[in-house]
């Protein structure tokens, strides 16, 4: 008798399970809530249920309590592959790179051919920004699977970060849906863009993030400023930017030459006109971008 019980108990658990695994495929968090409450009173510390509450805080944004349920799930079984690398998703999640990146090169030292593996490796170094090493991984994880979804991901961020135009569409298409947190990963891109002064590659990634959270109010800023930076009269401001004010002195100093030589050589409407464009330049190097900020937010982003 105990041991038909104990089939029924195993039986009723493995169907909870399967259930609470659909309900989270589905964002029907509030049922999967409920069957997992029940899973957990059949066993308490059973590895498959506690890895089935680790994917429902993470699905919740709740990283805290996924990393409690995870530390618990890791004391119950230390070697289940599932658990180790739902901890090692949610210690990236939380930030927690180097921890995160213990943890995944772990798994693929005792599961070295796992293309799922290697490709959320190359993930996660691109969320530290280690863009070569993410690019390396990517094609490892391809190299093992062609089709893996996460594998491709990696290769076309790694394209787009390169500035390869043909293949930043389909990384932008596609990241949003093939990593619940890419939205976290493309503002890192993108402000990495930003930094290389490849504006117009950074309004694309921000105008799609914008479309994702059209309430976000930094996303709204920076799409105004990139659309700002790229058009192509703020040019001028653009290269100021870049010389700094050592090579605007440069140029000031070029400028009162030749005005003086016009001058000297009899030139005065010429010397005139160079400095009245002087000046103009220097205006608009210096307000351009403002400018050019307040016409784009009075049109509208969205």
């Amino acid at each position: 008798m105990a041991e038909v019980d104990e089939m029924n108990r195993c039986d009723e658990l493995d169907i909870l399970q399967r259930k609470v695994s659909a309900c989270l495929d589905v964002d029907r968090h509030a049922e999967a809530r409920e069957l997992l409450r029940r899973a957990f009173e059949i066993d308490p510390d059973d590895p498959g249920t506690l890895a089935l509450a680790i994917r429902f805080e993470r699905r919740v944004e709740n990283t805290e309590r996924a990393l409690e349920v995870g530390r618990r799930a890791l004391a119950v079984a230390p070697h289940d592959y599932e658990t180790r690398f739902l901890f090692a998703l949610t210690l990236k999640d939380a930030g927690r790179y180097p921890e995160a990146e213990r943890l995944l090169l772990q798994l693929i030292r005792d599961f070295p051919d796992d293309p799922d593996l290697i490709a959320y490796y190359g993930l996660l170094m691109f969320y530290a920004l280690h863009v070569e090493k993410a690019e390396a991984l990517g094609r490892e994880a391809l190299r093992l699977d062609a089709e893996n979804t996460i594998g491709q991901l990696v290769a076309n961020l790694s394209a787009l970060s390169r500035g390869d135009a043909n293949a930043a569409s389909a990384a932008l298409a596609r990241a949003l849906d093939d990593d619940p947190d890419s939205e976290v990963l493309l503002n890192q891109i993108g402000l990495v863009l930003v930094e290389q002064g490849r504006y117009a590659e950074a309004l694309d990634v921000f105008q799609r993030l914008l479309r994702t959270s059209p309430n976000d109010e930094d996303y709204v800023d920076l799409v105004i400023r990139l659309r700002a930076m790229s058009h192509p009269l703020t040019w001028i401001s653009r290269t100021a930017q870049r010389v700094g004010m050592v090579g605007m002195f440069a140029v000031y100093v070029a400028c009162i030459v030749s005005i003086h030589q016009l001058n000297e050589h009899g030139y005065t409407r010429a010397a005139m006109w160079t400095a009245i464009a002087w000046i103009l330049i220097v205006v608009w190097s210096w307000t351009g971008i403002q400018v050019m900020q307040r016409w784009v937010r009075a049109r509208g982003v969205r």
